[in-house]
């Protein structure tokens, strides 16, 4: 199915209409070419990319936030 192939991230099927989660719109799912033509499109490409981004972003913010904490262990080596 389309939505494994293409990850259930993206779209979403009830067994008969495919609908993609980014775009919020039905994708005509009667061929392969179709699906693909769709993820190709200028609308569906802005929104995957605005989102890997905010992802990426998330990541990072949560990264630095944990690598900026001390450690209580070590706090507890100084201290001792």
């Amino acid at each position: 199915s389309f939505v494994k192939e293409f990850g259930e991230h993206i779209f979403t099927s009830d067994g008969k209409v495919l609908f993609c989660k980014l775009c919020e719109v039905k994708v005509s799912a009667t061929k392969r070419f179709l699906v693909t033509q769709h993820i190709k499109t200028a609308k569906h490409e802005h929104v995957f990319n605005q989102r890997k981004r905010r992802e990426q972003s998330t990541s990072q913010s949560l990264f630095t936030e944990n690598t900026n904490k001390k450690s209580d262990f070590n706090s507890d080596l100084t201290e001792a």
